[in-house]
């Protein structure tokens, strides 16, 4: 089934046909496309307030960790459709899925029903449509749409290994073990665990976000509590990983569990019912969020988005890592 219109535009590069006659009907000139690094191509957003509505632009490289080796070019990620906004004119044209700007919270979610797409809800309304996310901002109690946003979804790169990954019991009896330790080793092997690596000889960040969803790292063994016992002063010892969501950050996504039984699609309201209370640390703004727990074996930092309302990474620490840090 094809997708409806913005959502078929997403993912195509700015100089696509398609792209550059969606642009030109809005009145915009597409820039000539610039050679830059991978690295370097910045975000694009094109307004075209005539109309209400807003494109966003990203890297390539950006938006799909596989495409590293390949020249990049900057492909459509975001369409927003604007019923207010300070600089442009309120969207009147047609919307997908039968909806308009004057839809309050309980209509669109009637009218987004209908598709099958699972809401999660918070500040914004979150749906995911396949290949698209549908943010949905309203105004004051909801009565009718601040903003509609099509977001194009995050593509992980494949995991190099389909094996097993580690639990989480697991991972918590290696904090305080060097990170030469036959023990990480052999716990981590389903990760392709690099034992020779300078990083792990060195102790300090093994990043393994691209091919299995997670970071381990290493720190002087006095910065837990109780400190472990370790072959000198100067041995790194593991006291924590960092987790992430498939698509994040080029991650391949972590498929193993999670704390407190968390899964990646869980919202803020979710989050809160999950994460035993009262937590010892919280930050919110407009787009992101987190929530901090210390539990006997471990402290957890869950990172949310406020826009898409799923968790994007959690990063699990040994006992008294997080206070240590803090004070530093």
């Amino acid at each position: 089934m094809p997708y409806p219109w913005p959502i078929d535009l997403l993912g195509l590069a700015l100089n696509d046909p398609r792209v550059t006659a969606e642009l030109q009907q809005h009145g915009i000139r597409p820039p000539a496309p610039t050679a830059m690094a991978a690295d370097d191509l910045p975000d694009l957003w094109l307004q075209a307030t005539a109309a209400g509505m807003e494109f966003g632009f990203e890297s390539s490289a950006k938006l799909d960790a596989g495409e590293t080796d390949r020249p990049a070019v900057l492909r459509l990620s975001q369409v927003y459709f604007y019923g207010r906004h300070p600089n442009m004119i309120a969207y009147s044209g047609v919307l997908p899925f039968g909806l308009s700007m004057s839809d309050n919270r309980t209509a669109v979610r009637m009218k987004l029903a209908v598709t099958g797409a699972a809401c999660r809800p918070y500040r914004r309304d979150a749906f995911d449509l396949g290949i698209s996310t549908l943010v949905v901002a309203y105004g004051a109690n909801g009565a009718d749409i601040d903003f509609l946003l099509f977001l194009l979804a995050a593509r992980p790169p494949e995991q190099s290994s389909r094996q097993q990954q580690p639990t989480l019991e697991a991972i918590l009896a290696l904090f305080g073990k060097p990170l030469t330790d036959a023990a990480v080793a052999r716990n981590l092997a389903h990760l392709n665990w690099p034992a020779r690596s300078d990083a792990v000889r060195h102790g300090g960040l093994v990043s393994l976000r691209r091919s299995h969803g997670i970071d381990v790292i290493g720190r002087a063994p006095f910065i837990m509590r109780p400190r472990p016992e370790t072959p000198s002063a100067a041995t790194n010892v593991l006291t924590e990983v960092v987790l992430y969501r498939p698509g994040a950050l080029g991650s391949a996504g972590w498929r193993g569990d999670l704390p407190f039984d968390l899964h990646w699609n869980d919202g803020p309201e979710e989050l809160s019912r999950k994460v035993p209370q009262p937590a010892h640390g919280t930050h919110e703004d407009d787009f992101s969020g987190w929530t901090l727990r210390h539990e006997a074996a471990f402290s957890a930092q869950v990172h949310y988005s406020t826009m898409e309302n799923f968790i994007v990474r959690v990063r699990v620490m040994a006992p008294g890592v997080w206070e240590r840090l803090a004070s530093a």
